[in-house]
């Protein structure tokens, strides 16, 4: 009697067949599944982790000439340059662009060319409060010339990330004053250290997550001895329904403040 079954001849033996077939949709499942396994994103595949775009004008209009930096989760390297690759969300475009290598080797960047450039770098992209908010995303085969360190080309396409507005430069500082809320005319816990800027700022996520508690080296008290609180009762934030050009510090316990006279920088009495 002859057995069904593959020979494998370098080793000279048989796998039979006997005993009962496997079904047609359970082969089909083991199918998906190998092409599941097998189609999965590679741990060696970088992770697009931000895509800004840097506002050089700035008037929050793309021109030709201004970039969009991405930042990936490990060094890359890009032979050359690429006008191919980068992809956009909700309808927008980059126009003609060239993708080179970017300040650092964890980073590439876009630099925009002539042609229909319309985007919107601020916002969650496809979401129902963000609805014109554009993504990114790096079709990483279709870059010419992209390798890992080890000159490995790279495949596969990033997560779709928002695109992010170039950052402001920092608010200015322009006014610190002392509200005697309970009118001791001493500085005393609860009075209030009213802080104003150039523009409207609001508290950090940080600040948040710490109950709008004041961190003990966010001011810098010059004078000798001045203090927003010793610890015991820590000065905080004062919530705000919206930003603000003003923040105002409820001051903790036993604060120490020198709220008259002129800072100088060439050594003074009185504190800034």
């Amino acid at each position: 009697m002859r057995t069904r079954g593959w020979i494998d001849r370098s080793a000279r033996f048989v796998l039979p067949l006997a005993g009962p077939l496997i079904s047609g949709p359970l082969i089909a499942a083991f199918f998906l599944v190998g092409l599941t396994a097998g189609c999965g994103p590679s741990p060696d595949t970088p992770r697009l982790l931000r895509a800004r775009f840097v506002d050089q004008t700035p008037d929050g209009v793309a021109s030709p000439g201004e970039t969009i930096l991405l930042v990936f989760d490990r060094p890359i390297q890009l032979e050359g340059a690429s006008r191919t690759g980068l992809r956009l969300t909700g309808g927008a475009s980059a126009g003609t662009y060239s993708i080179t290598p970017g300040p650092d080797p964890r980073s590439l960047q876009v630099v925009l060319g002539v042609g229909d450039l319309s985007f919107v770098p601020e916002g969650i992209h496809g979401s129902a409060d963000s609805p014109t908010a554009t993504g990114v995303s790096l079709d990483l085969g279709a870059v010419g010339g992209l390798t890992d360190p080890s000159r490995v080309p790279l495949r596969g396409t990033t997560a779709v990330v928002d695109l992010e507005p170039n950052p402001p430069g920092p608010a200015l500082l322009e006014e610190a004053r002392w509200v005697d809320r309970d009118g001791s005319s001493t500085v005393n816990q609860g009075d209030a250290l009213v802080l104003r800027f150039s523009r409207e700022v609001e508290p950090s996520v940080h600040l948040r997550t710490l109950r709008h508690v004041v961190p003990s080296d966010l001011l810098l008290l010059p004078n000798q001895g001045d203090r927003l609180d010793d610890g015991t009762v820590p000065t905080r934030i004062e919530p705000v329904g919206e930003p603000s050009h003003e923040t105002t510090l409820v001051l903790g316990s036993n604060p120490r403040l020198t709220t008259e006279g002129i800072f100088e920088t060439a050594g003074s009495r009185f504190a800034g």
